[in-house]
């Protein structure tokens, strides 16, 4: 799994990339929700399996040419090459119904994991790939102040590049 700088050398690139070429770049946010409560609840051995369980599972939901990173404790980020942001919410939804529905099975527990999303598409206002970070992180705090285990993301009218795929 890639880490959080090379993350942000990809995407430093991909939105040169897609401001040049005039191409969509999509981005997803999202943490475990109540991690703290796996590990207190299970240990830390334990949080660690779920977090691989997580990491191998959306890798496995994901294009070739997508970038899965660890960007925080919990909390990952895929950068989506080339996907609008309506393609951007599909994968988030598959990998949301994913995690809902398949649970880590260890040796002695079967840990059910939830997690809050971000989803956010690169707009012309956005100049770096901190910007759109930032729209994905805000989006992301949404879902977790509106319950957790949910998906937020910017209306879709707002998509410059919905129509252009």
């Amino acid at each position: 799994m890639y880490n959080r700088r090379y993350l942000f050398e990809v995407g430093e690139r991909e939105v040169a990339r897609s401001q040049r070429l005039n191409l969509p770049l999509s981005v997803i946010l999202f943490d475990l929700d109540h991690f703290k409560r796996i590990n207190d609840t299970y240990g830390h051995l334990v949080g660690d399996r779920v977090l691989v369980h997580v990491a191998r599972g959306v890798q496995r939901l994901l294009r070739s040419s997508d970038i899965l990173a660890r960007y925080g404790g919990e909390e990952f980020a895929i950068l989506l090459p080339g996907l609008p942001l309506d393609r951007a919410l599909t994968v988030a939804a598959r990998i949301h119904t994913w995690m809902r529905s398949t649970p880590c099975k260890t040796d002695k527990h079967q840990v059910h994991v939830t997690g809050s999303f971000g989803v956010a598409t690169l707009l012309p206002s956005m100049q770096t790939f901190s910007a759109l970070l930032e729209v994905a992180d805000d989006l992301l705090y949404r879902a977790k102040e509106h319950g957790r285990d949910r998906i937020e993301t910017l209306a879709l009218e707002d998509d410059t590049h919905a129509a252009s795929e």
